[in-house]
């Protein structure tokens, strides 16, 4: 069954750096050194996110089984990067929550962060990056400067747009809201921080850019997917 602790172990895995002061795990390119003191249980090395990949895009479920016999922090290893997974809402409050400023950070690829360059934008970036705390100040400056009254006015605006296409298409409902909810939303955005307003939310060119965008974030960063991610050396490899 489908349970708040399953959707925590989905989304709070965490990618301990080569600098975590907690674990101490000075990582190279060719392997890790030795870690003082004992890591939490975990699947035996060589089998973690290899054998859990089996399971495709539901691996929460192998995360799951192992939570079983582990507990609720498990320590696994894909290649050379290691991972924590945290299976319990009541652990990861504790960690994620109230000492934030010691566990939490953002993981960070070789593939989808040098190669690609999106290490370079404010999302992906670690947030002990230089370039995260400049981009937060500028966002802040920005998002704190905006009126309420600005963008309910949007939201209230893009609101009763798409319940005028739910009711002149009501027969297709479901499909509309699949097909409409997610592009709404993105409107709103545009327009709040942009000043865009979308021509048309199924064509405009710059939200098809957008949308696109999105779909290689997902797909290129998906964690286990690249050799380089584990190995980060191969990244030298010539073409």
């Amino acid at each position: 069954m489908f349970t708040l602790e399953l959707l925590l172990l989905c989304f709070c895995v965490i990618f301990i750096a080569g600098r975590d002061p907690v674990l101490s795990l000075l990582k190279t390119s060719l392997g890790i050194n030795k870690v003082k003191g004992p890591l939490p249980p975990g699947p035996p090395p060589g089998t973690s996110l290899a054998t859990a990949r089996k399971h495709g895009s539901r691996v929460w479920e192998e995360y799951a089984e192992w939570a079983k016999k582990s507990g609720p922090v498990i320590y696994a290893t894909y290649g050379k990067t290691s991972l924590l997974l945290l299976s319990s809402a009541k652990v990861a409050t504790d960690l994620m929550n109230k000492r934030s400023r010691i566990y939490s950070d953002r993981p960070s690829t070789v593939m989808f962060g040098e190669l690609i360059g999106h290490d370079k934008t404010v999302f992906p970036s670690p947030m002990s990056s230089p370039r995260f705390k400049i981009h937060r100040r500028l966002m802040a400056e920005v998002v704190g400067g905006l009126d309420e009254s600005a963008y309910v006015k949007v939201m209230e605006e893009k609101r009763v747009s798409f319940l005028v296409s739910l009711r002149d298409d009501h027969i297709n409902f479901i499909t509309q809201i699949k097909a409409n909810a997610a592009a709404i939303i993105q409107a709103i955005i545009l327009r709040v921080v942009y000043g865009y307003s979308l021509t048309d939310p199924t064509t405009d060119p710059l939200l098809r850019q957008i949308q696109e965008y999105v779909h290689h974030l997902g797909r290129e960063g998906t964690f286990g997917k690249w050799l380089v991610d584990s190995y980060p050396f191969l990244k030298y490899t010539p073409e």
